[in-house]
């Protein structure tokens, strides 16, 4: 290309559409460019001195002359960039001379064209989330933190698809369930233990490799559902307990009131008959007497009880106790009693071996004399056997 052949003035008035026409027929070498520029150079030089010399020449020619001048030496400039094949800041220089000043947007506004990051899935925002582990069968609701914490990972974690044909590691048992609604829409997501995550929404399936960001959300969101799932376990467990307790306080009060009403029976062994008798009656007990020869206990007093010394048995049972008769029952005459003094006549009927019972009447005799006897006198009776002293209080009948 010959350089003096060039008409650069043609180019100091060619539009935007001419110069990038120029730009895609006439392709030139890395020699070419540099004797363009040198070319544009010395033509800027020149227009620059030509304009010095008018404005000494005509003041007033400034405004009128400067700009146009200075516009096609702009020109001239961005052809020969244009010719070079630097296409892109050719066309920007020739639009910047008429193009209007930008307005630097704030950093803390967000440009109209910005949008959210969202899942594969879509925007899951306001979506209701539910979690369920390998331990449980039952669904937990997250709450509202938790969800747009998890719903945040989704949104704006990485997910790698991945073949629907790769295998399941056969190794791996435990799973997390996340189950997403919202209105009739709904998405199932099976993250496998640090594996992938298997997402089911509608007729297909996918598998995702994904973030460490989603899977973290996963395992918060597990982690409450247990905590949630632990405290049922504890309350329900403690409820149990308490109707174990109560259960338990009923039964041992019933048993103490059972206990209440069962009387003990008293140790009357080697007593004298009349005196285990009061005591057994004193605790609600009835009393009945039975004779029986030993060798061992003299006779009026208990050998033994039945029920047996320490036995219970409910109040108003009968208790009997067995007397001592001496070594050997034989018949004798009952002696004759009455007109002697009670503490002697006690003594005497002791000492034939009968069992005295006294029993106070209304009579005129001084008090303390015996009055009348049972068996009679001359009556036969065994030792051992019961004799009834009737003793006078001194009072005498009405």
């Amino acid at each position: 290309m010959n350089d003096k052949e060039f008409n650069l003035d043609a180019l100091a008035n060619a539009d935007d559409e001419t110069a990038a026409k120029i730009a895609v027929h006439c392709p030139a070498s890395d020699e070419e460019k540099e004797r363009m520029f040198a070319m544009s150079r010395r033509i800027y030089n020149k227009r620059t001195e030509e304009s010095n010399n008018t404005e000494n020449i005509e003041v007033t020619g400034v405004e009128r002359y400067k700009k146009p001048i200075l516009q096609k030496i702009m020109s001239i400039a961005a052809a020969l960039v244009l010719v070079a094949g630097i296409g892109t800041g050719g066309a920007l220089m020739l639009k910047h001379r008429s193009a209007a000043p930008q307005t630097e947007v704030p950093q803390n506004q967000t440009t109209a064209s910005s949008t959210e990051a969202v899942s594969p899935f879509g925007d899951l925002s306001g979506y209701e989330v539910k979690v369920k582990t390998t331990n449980s069968n039952e669904l937990i609701e997250l709450d509202e933190e938790r969800s747009r914490s998890l719903i945040n990972a989704f949104n704006k974690g990485e997910w790698n698809q991945m073949p629907n044909d790769t295998e399941a590691d056969p190794a791996v048992t435990e799973a997390i369930n996340v189950v997403l609604t919202k209105g009739d829409d709904t998405l199932f997501c099976l993250l496998y233990h640090d594996k992938y995550i298997l997402c089911d929404r509608g007729p297909s399936q996918t598998k995702w490799e994904v973030s460490e960001e989603i899977k973290n959300a996963v395992y918060e969101a597990a982690s409450y559902a247990m905590s949630i799932i632990d405290r049922r376990i504890a309350e329900e467990q403690f409820k149990i307990k308490e109707e174990i307790e109560a259960a338990e306080a009923k039964a041992a009060e019933a048993a103490s009131a059972a206990n209440e009403e069962m009387i003990e029976i008293p140790n009357t062994e080697f007593m004298q008959k009349d005196l285990a008798a009061d005591i057994l009656k004193e605790r609600g007990l009835n009393v009945e007497f039975a004779n029986q020869e030993s060798n061992d206990i003299q006779p009026g007093y208990v050998i033994k009880s039945e029920p047996s010394t320490g036995e219970k048995v409910s109040k108003g049972s009968t208790v009997r106790l067995y007397v001592s008769m001496g070594a050997n029952s034989q018949t004798i005459i009952t002696e004759d009693y009455k007109g002697m003094n009670a503490d002697d006549a006690v003594i005497i009927a002791e000492y034939r071996s009968l069992k005295v019972h006294t029993e106070e009447i209304n009579s005129s005799e001084k008090a303390g004399i015996v009055v009348g006897q049972e068996p009679q006198p001359g009556e036969e009776t065994e030792t051992g056997s019961e004799i009834i002293l009737y003793v006078s209080n001194g009072n005498p009948p009405v």
